[in-house]
C-alpha cells in the first residue's frame, strides 16, 4: 500500500527555480490561542516539472467534468466557477 496524505486543501502553487511547488495545508483540530479561528498550516509540498503540472492540469479537468456529469459539482453561468452541490461556487 501508497502511503496517503490528507490535505484540507491547497494553500499555494509557486513556480520557482524551474519547477512548480505545490504546498498542502491543514487545519489544525485544536483551536487557536486567544479563542481565534484556527489557521490552515502547510504540512507537505508537492514539486513537479512544469510538464507534469500540465499534464495533472489535464487529469484534473476530466475529473470535474465526471463530477459534473455525477451530479457531484454543478458548472455555474460563470463559465470559470464551480461548486460543490449544496455549496457557494468557487473560483
Amino acid at each position: 500500500m501508497i502511503p496517503q496524505i490528507y490535505a484540507d486543501g491547497i494553500s499555494n502553487i509557486t513556480f520557482v527555480n524551474g519547477m512548480v511547488r505545490i504546498d498542502l495545508a491543514s487545519t489544525p483540530p485544536v483551536p487557536a490561542q486567544g479563542g481565534a479561528a484556527p489557521t490552515a498550516e502547510v504540512h507537505h509540498r508537492i514539486i513537479v516539472t512544469p510538464r507534469a503540472f500540465l499534464q495533472s492540469m489535464g487529469m484534473m479537468q476530466d475529473l470535474l467534468n465526471k463530477l459534473v456529469e455525477a451530479g457531484v459539482v454543478r458548472r455555474t453561468d460563470q463559465s470559470d466557477t464551480t461548486s460543490l452541490v449544496g455549496e457557494p461556487p468557487v473560483n
